[in-house]
């Protein structure tokens, strides 16, 4: 757990640190941005070694299981940022681009987090508590993504 949380802030902070200029096309490269990478690169490679085990032992069903996508997510996803965040290839792909992803993989970083919450026993029964919730009010909320979707898209296509 604690490697993980070591190697989500780091991630997490390196997002923020590097892509946070929303008025500069390209990111400040430091010092520190350097060091953070080089820091990531031990935890990226370990969780790209298991995952690529795992997607070898396993083959298809690997992808059938909801958290295993999200670490093969993840595992991508941070390795592209970190790449594409010194942006090597200026003309392909805009920070804006580097920007969304970077959002994404933060999201699907703190959901593992959750995750992993469930190993404990006194946070275990919160995160249930969360997952019946979400799972119980699924038909509710799928009538307010219906209702939302009924005004917003045609003030969408009116603007």
């Amino acid at each position: 757990m604690l490697p993980y949380l070591v190697y989500a802030g780091l991630c997490i902070f390196h997002f923020n640190y590097m892509l946070r200029d929303s008025d500069k096309s390209e990111p400040p490269r430091t010092t520190i941005n350097i060091i953070i990478c080089a820091q990531i690169f031990p935890f990226w490679f370990y969780q790209f070694k298991n995952e690529m085990m795992q997607i070898y032992l396993a083959r298809f069903k690997y992808f059938l299981n909801f958290w295993n996508t999200i670490d093969s997510f993840i595992t991508f996803s941070v390795a592209f940022i970190v790449v594409m965040s010194y942006n090597p290839f200026d003309d392909v792909i805009e920070m804006s681009d580097i920007r969304v992803v970077a959002s994404l993989s933060s999201c699907a970083i703190m959901l593992k987090v959750f995750d992993w919450l469930r190993l404990f026993n006194k946070t275990a029964f919160y995160i249930q508590l969360i997952e019946e919730t979400l799972r119980d009010s699924y038909h509710f909320l799928t009538l307010i993504l219906v209702a939302l979707l009924m005004f917003g898209v045609p003030m969408v296509i009116l603007n």
